[in-house]
């Protein structure tokens, strides 16, 4: 996740661990609190952790369907 620095609050997926929030940020690495396993510290250089937005994958006009 080199090219994008998360933030506290910023949610995540990591292809092992699942959906997660990072609640601190150190020069090297997140902590992240994930749903399945815990809290955790993720490096930073770790290329497959991808901030993830759960609001994303729902189009907006099937959201208010009757």
């Amino acid at each position: 996740m080199n090219a994008e620095e998360l933030g506290i609050g910023s949610r995540v997926r990591h292809p092992e661990f699942g959906v997660g929030v990072v609640i601190n940020v150190k020069p090297k690495t997140y902590t992240v609190v994930f749903t399945e396993k815990g809290r955790l510290e993720v490096s930073k250089t770790f290329n497959a952790l991808r901030s993830w937005k759960p609001w994303s994958r729902i189009p907006i006009s099937s959201a208010f369907r009757k």
